[in-house]
């Protein structure tokens, strides 16, 4: 089974044109990276919920984490 047949479970059709699978980390983004300023920078969250909230970066980065494997 070759890399192609790996990621697609064995079908290569599925690979779109002009693309190929890999086993490397993908690039996701195209372009410069835009620079943040985090001390301007918030996370608000409001619409449907029961109390809106705004975060600074500092109080975001304090809130418990959690790791995935």
């Amino acid at each position: 089974m070759d890399r192609g047949d790996k990621q697609t479970g064995g079908r290569k059709d599925r690979i779109p044109p002009n693309q190929r699978a890999t086993e490397r980390f993908p690039v996701l983004t195209y372009g410069p990276v835009p620079h943040i300023d985090l001390s301007e920078w918030r996370f608000t969250m409001t619409g449907l919920v029961e109390k809106p909230v705004s975060f600074t970066w500092d109080e975001f980065m304090a809130l418990p984490q959690v790791g995935s494997t």
